[in-house]
């Protein structure tokens, strides 16, 4: 209700900007009640192998018991599907969003190939590939028939009758005013989790020291819950599942950028604005409260400059140590595809891993990831450092650290120099948006940092991964090894180094960009100067919608 109220008055604000003769103030204005629209809510991924009860969680988790369909024999959502509340009317809507001929026509194409480049695999039943994938897509779409037909066959507009999106792309929107039952006859079945499960699932968990490394003290949490169960609701005490408090986590991961506290916030500050402005003159204390602003900013700033030369110079020195361990033990880095055993099923696994890149994923067992295993040196040599610039709790570190410290003192100010508060309470308002957007930046960035090392490697890769995969007859599993053995003996030199540089490229991107906020924050405070001295005499006071004064306080 309050959210709406107070859209419903900037929506007011916004079209009574309209004076010709001060198109820059109202550019500034409108532009800042534009951004009060911007959504920053928290997307959350659920991840599990087919059938493990990923939906049934979902369902639970929402209280809606069908919303998403579950089964114990096959997989029932078996695409990618996001979920979120509807926030223009009480209606339950889908968005599905179609394949394009083009796109089924490529994957078509993709599935042929890997099945002729493993001809024996579906006779076989090898479950350690995605051939099975390919057999159960093609069958559920075709029947039978797809096996003697090629892929141009396959494509023949008889195929699609009935599916009308398909030969014009487009997401359709079903709607209903409830949760439809599912036509599912089977449902997923959840193992009652207790508190020795927890204990199992985090000695599971310490066990997997490439993750683990990246997770610190208590950022890793388990949840012991049935969504079978809990769906029932008969008889669960607290102590027999925790959903409600995975329901309260969840909830929470939203608290530090709720909608309705950002937008009142950054409303509430835009109204002090312009009401400041036309509210008396103020020019003495407004100089003193820039010269202020002046000075706390000259003495943030060199700590701020500091704490990032003295991040970068440790990540050089890492690296350092990691491209020259690297250049001595790549070798051991291709044990991922030379391993001791041999067979048809491993011929198989490295036919896969060269046609996809480098990176395969068998149904069963761990990923075979060559790009990774081989930046895993330098990967290693920061992973401490990395989790002490970047914690992912986002309070400390050079740049999470002095974003939580930095602050031009508007609460101080405020008191001291009552003629322009409402002006600083609008530069409090955006001094903490910065904030906010700076620490999703550098979320987002340090996932681009870290994975560069790898990225790069893999890149470098690329064409003597294609070279090895054409190989074909006897002694082409032996032709793939000998290629890219010579090619990493050859390329180490240069490669490790190369993914050096690119990493220390980024983060000194990083330190560029981090920088400039001194340069908003400094361009957000002259942009009020020079907007306000204009306003006393062109905005008139904002009105509500019965025509009196708006109380900006309330």
């Amino acid at each position: 209700m309050i959210l709406s109220e107070v859209k419903t008055l900037m929506r007011s604000v916004y079209i009574s900007l309209h004076n010709p003769d001060n198109t820059k103030l109202n550019a500034f204005l409108k532009t800042k009640i534009m951004d009060l629209e911007t959504d920053k809510r928290e997307l959350v991924g659920v991840f599990g192998r087919t059938g493990a009860g990923k939906s049934s969680l979902i369902n639970a988790v929402i209280g809606e018991k069908k919303l998403l369909p579950t089964g114990s024999v096959c997989a029932c959502t078996s695409v990618m599907i996001k979920v979120e509340a509807n926030r223009h009317n009480h209606k339950y809507e889908a968005g599905i969003e179609f394949i394009t001929a083009e796109e089924w026509k490529d994957e078509l194409w993709s599935m042929n190939q890997l099945r002729r480049d493993n001809p024996d695999s579906e006779t076989e039943g090898d479950d350690d590939n995605d051939l099975r994938d390919i057999v159960d897509k093609l069958s559920a779409l075709y029947g039978d028939e797809w096996k003697e037909k090629t892929p141009k066959n396959l494509m023949d507009n008889k195929y699609f009758r009935e599916i009308p999106e398909f030969f014009k792309p487009k997401k359709k929107t079903l709607s209903c005013d409830s949760v439809r039952p599912s036509a599912d006859a089977f449902r997923t079945h959840i193992f009652k989790r207790n508190i020795k499960a927890k204990e199992a699932v985090l000695q599971e968990f310490n066990r997997l020291h490439t993750i683990k490394k990246h997770f610190g003290g208590d950022s890793f949490k388990v949840f012991t819950v049935s969504s079978k169960e809990f769906l029932k609701k008969k008889h669960l005490k607290q102590h027999e599942t925790e959903m409600p408090k995975l329901q309260d986590f969840l909830k929470n991961l939203n608290d530090c950028h709720s909608e309705t506290l950002n937008y009142v916030s950054g409303a509430h500050g835009i109204l002090s604005l312009i009401q400041g402005a036309r509210c008396g003159d103020a020019d003495g204390q407004k100089t003193d409260v820039c010269e202020q602003h002046e000075n706390k900013i000259k003495h943030q700033l060199g700590p701020v400059q500091k704490a990032m030369i003295k991040a970068y110079r440790a990540f050089e020195t890492c690296l350092c140590e990691g491209v020259e361990t690297s250049k001595c033990s790549c070798e051991k880095s291709l044990k991922c595809i030379n391993p001791r055993k041999t067979g048809r099923g491993l011929n198989r696994t490295r036919k896969c891993v060269v046609n996809k890149g480098g990176i395969y994923q068998p149904k069963k067992g761990k990923e075979i990831n060559v790009n990774m295993e081989l930046a895993s040196f330098l990967t290693d040599s920061i992973d401490e450092e990395f989790r002490k610039t970047f914690p992912n709790d986002g309070k400390d570190g050079p740049f999470f650290g002095v974003i939580n410290k930095f602050s031009l003192d508007t609460e101080g100010l405020i008191q001291e120099y009552d003629g322009v508060k409402l002006q600083l309470i609008f530069l409090k308002t955006e001094e903490e948006k910065i904030k906010k957007k700076l620490k999703r930046e550098i979320r987002d960035r340090k996932k681009k940092i870290y994975n560069s090392l790898t990225e790069t490697i893999a890149n470098n890769m690329q064409a003597c991964y294609k070279r090895a995969a054409e190989f074909r007859g006897k002694g082409s599993i032996q032709n793939m090894k000998s290629t890219i053995g010579k090619h990493v003996s050859e390329s180490k030199n240069i490669m490790f180094d190369q993914a050096k540089q690119v990493m220390l490229k980024k983060l000194k991107d990083l330190v560029d960009d981090f920088d400039g906020i001194i340069t908003k924050v400094q361009a957000v405070k002259n942009e009020i100067s020079s907007c306000t001295a204009t306003m006393r005499t062109n905005i008139d006071v904002v009105k509500g919608g019965g025509g009196q004064a708006i109380n900006v306080e309330r």
